[in-house]
């Protein structure tokens, strides 16, 4: 067995089914135990059957919240901070949509850009940097609220 990997190794498979209701396997990954047996790791099996850990736990997590003002305006979640994942939700007292995305998003009416969440619309995204995740809204001081892996 190869490097950080344990002994149980499991596939993990969906079906899905064609336009014609054929069913078909289809391969989501491969999962097993990290080396101390306690944690679920998404693992890489090369041709020779070494195998390593290419997904594994976070050593920090930390939440945060941003509120957008003045309305209509683009602002970074927060400063230069490394992430892998972060959960991204609307201010449950929001009473208008709020865009994430890049440094473009726009919540103008009519012009959007980014992905509109309303009040308690939650989004995941894989990310590195919270510094490049921005919100724009039409309301000011509606936002977000956010936790994050690294």
């Amino acid at each position: 067995m190869g490097s950080g990997a344990g002994a149980t190794q499991t596939e993990i498979i969906r079906a899905e089914h064609d336009s014609s209701a054929n069913v078909q396997l289809k391969k989501i990954g491969t999962y097993g135990w990290d080396s101390d047996g306690i944690q679920w790791v998404k693992l890489n099996v090369d041709s020779s059957g070494n195998i390593t850990i290419i997904e594994s736990g976070f050593s920090t997590i930390g939440t945060g919240r941003k509120t957008v003002t003045p309305a209509g305006t683009a602002v970074a979640i927060a400063s230069s901070t490394t992430v892998k994942r972060v959960i991204i939700q609307a201010i449950v007292d929001n009473t208008d949509v709020i865009y994430v995305g890049d440094s473009n998003v726009v919540a103008a009416d009519g012009s959007e850009r980014g992905i509109g969440l309303y009040a308690s619309n939650v989004i995941e995204l894989r990310a590195n940097d919270l510094a490049n995740i921005y919100v724009n809204s039409r309301v000011a001081g509606e936002g977000i609220t956010f936790y994050y892996e690294n």
